[in-house]
């Protein structure tokens, strides 16, 4: 079980990609250049982790994958909803669904950040 749970942000991930893939054949929904660029990111993780890389290698590439979606630049969801924050002039873009991969990530992942923690 200890070993499956590393992998739970990436199946997460799969199957909102699967999702909305469902809802762009079914529905009028179009998908942008954000959902195919996270379709490619994240068929590339799953085949570096078929391929059996370094596991390091493909959590840091699921993290990059969901810091990409936190800032707005794929989009794993079918309407890609995201809030703005800003300080003047400057303003970030970020999605609630992305953030919430992000915290999934930390959790299943917490023994092995820890471990770099020292």
């Amino acid at each position: 079980m200890k070993k499956i749970i590393p992998y739970i942000p990436l199946a997460v991930i799969a199957g909102t990609l699967l999702y909305t893939g469902y809802m762009a054949l079914t529905t009028t929904i179009n998908l942008q250049a954000k959902h195919y660029a996270a379709i490619i990111l994240t068929l590339a993780n799953i085949i570096c982790y078929a391929a059996k890389f370094k596991p390091r290698a493909g959590k840091v590439i699921t993290l990059g994958i969901i810091l990409l979606g936190c800032f707005n630049v794929l989009g794993f969801t079918p309407a890609i909803y995201s809030l703005f924050i800003g300080i003047g002039r400057l303003e970030i873009s970020f999605q609630p669904y992305s953030f919430l991969l992000l915290a999934i990530f930390v959790i299943c992942n917490l023994p092995s950040l820890s471990k770099y923690r020292q």
